[in-house]
C-alpha cells in the first residue's frame, strides 16, 4: 500500500485516502501518514464502499480484483481519470 504512495506523489497525486478491511494494516500504515483518511472496510455486491461517486482522480487497487470491485472503483473514481489494479503473478 505504501509503495504505491508514494509514487503517486511523486506524480502530483498527494490527496490520498487507504481503504483496506483489516484494522491492524491500517493502524500500521497511519503510523507513516501518508493518507488523509484511513477507511476500514472490505466491499463486495453486497457491502459497497459508501463513498461518493466520482470523488478520486486515481484509485489504486492491491489483490482483491472481482468484477464488483472494479465497478466500485469506477463509481468512485471521476471520468476519465485512472483505475490502477495490481495482481500477483507467479508460476
Amino acid at each position: 500500500m505504501t509503495c504505491f504512495n508514494l509514487q503517486l506523489q511523486t506524480k502530483g497525486y498527494t490527496n490520498l485516502d487507504a481503504l483496506d478491511p483489516d484494522r491492524p494494516t491500517l493502524d500500521r500504515v497511519r503510523e507513516l501518514g501518508l493518507y488523509r483518511n484511513y477507511i476500514c472496510r472490505s466491499f463486495d455486491h453486497h457491502n459497497l464502499t459508501g463513498i461518493r461517486e466520482d470523488v478520486y482522480d486515481a484509485v489504486v487497487m492491491v489483490g482483491g480484483i472481482s468484477p464488483e470491485a472494479i465497478q466500485e472503483l469506477l463509481r468512485v473514481t471521476r471520468p476519465g481519470k485512472g483505475v490502477f489494479l495490481t495482481i500477483k503473478y507467479t508460476i
